[in-house]
């Protein structure tokens, strides 16, 4: 489990978090300021490679993210693994357990990660009762059906280097530098995500920096030319090699 915050200040403004809103209705119903200590929201933090929660085991917890990187895996009962993407702050983690209160995937933290936690039990309570954060929580759904229907598309649609540029659009960004995408993948989780071969990916990157739209950094990705980025990701296939 996740750990208490300290000093730390949460970098996000009310009108971007989930749980802001949610505050003056928790209020209502503990004699405890619910950011406070004890109260029902709560600052904690991961260590990398300390799951927030495990693929089909109970998950009683969601997770706003504030900082850093998770990665988002499913597995099989005979042991394959499969890494569906990657998110970052502003991103929720939980959702599906509201109704099912299962975890429906392994999110694994690539770096150390800070959270906004509620229990689901108190969130359930303000969506019945806040159409404010009930909208909110909403269009965070939406937000994660229209990127899983994207990326079914992309597997169907898209040639190689089209694939790889999609996920890479998808990665997070660095808030304070937009341009800036967090690459949390080795080239071999980059592969996995696209469906495509470690020399494949090797070679379209390659491409992608020889063509100035992409610089390569450690942990990141400067984006030179996101409009060449964009119409790449938006192409139908070509070729898949």
């Amino acid at each position: 489990m996740g750990f208490p915050g300290t000093a730390s200040k949460c970098s996000f403004g009310c009108q971007d978090c989930l749980l802001c809103g949610a505050k003056a209705i928790l209020q209502g119903s503990s004699p405890v300021e619910p950011c406070q200590p004890g109260g029902q929201l709560s600052r904690v933090q991961f260590a990398t490679g300390q799951p927030l929660a495990l693929q089909g085991t109970t998950q009683d917890r969601l997770y706003f993210l504030t900082e850093g990187l998770i990665k988002v895996g499913t597995s099989l009962p005979d042991g394959r693994q499969q890494i569906l993407c990657a998110r970052g702050p502003g991103d929720v983690v939980g959702l599906e357990a509201l109704t099912t209160g299962l975890a429906p995937a392994t999110f694994t933290p690539l770096t150390p990660v800070q959270a906004c936690s509620i229990h689901l039990r108190d969130i359930r309570q303000v969506l019945r009762t806040d159409t404010d954060t009930a909208f909110r929580t909403l269009s965070h759904v939406l937000r994660e059906l229209e990127r899983s229907w994207g990326r079914i598309q992309d597997l169907g649609l898209l040639g190689a280097r089209e694939r790889i540029a999609s996920v890479l659009l998808d990665l997070p960004r660095d808030r304070e530098h937009p341009e800036q995408i967090l690459l949390p993948f080795t080239r071999e989780e980059l592969s996995e995500v696209t469906g495509l071969t470690l020399e494949t990916v090797s070679r379209h990157m390659s491409w992608l920096k020889r063509s100035g739209i992409i610089q390569e950094e450690k942990g990141r990705i400067l984006l030179r030319d996101h409009q060449a980025l964009s119409e790449l990701a938006a192409e139908p296939a070509r070729s898949v090699v």
